[in-house]
């Protein structure tokens, strides 16, 4: 048997199903299985998916919600993002009452 470079792990199917098909099957399994990085112990494992949308990191045992093939979705990045931002001006806005006042 011939080795699978272009086709990956979707070499299985053979000539069904169509091209387009099998390319996007092969994307979403390699988001699916590949190696991701917990958001808790920030170690780079293939992290397990329990079922949809919900994550499990075999080293520390974190258990974290996400998209359905991917462990973080670009939406979920954001919002993490502009929550960890409106954290550190309330911080600051706590240590320096003086300097949120607008003028």
């Amino acid at each position: 048997m011939g080795k699978t470079k272009k086709v990956g792990i979707s070499g299985r199917f053979g000539a069904r199903y169509g091209s387009k098909l099998r390319k996007q099957w092969r994307d979403i399994t390699s988001k699916q299985k590949g190696i991701t990085k917990c958001p808790k112990c920030n170690t780079k494992l293939p992290n397990m998916r329990e079922f949809v949308g919900v994550w499990h990191c075999k080293k520390c045992g974190a258990t974290w919600t996400g998209g359905s093939w991917e462990s973080a979705t670009a939406r979920g990045k954001e919002s993490h993002r502009i929550a960890i931002r409106m954290a550190r001006e309330a911080s600051e806005a706590e240590q320096n009452p003086a300097s949120t006042i607008k003028k």
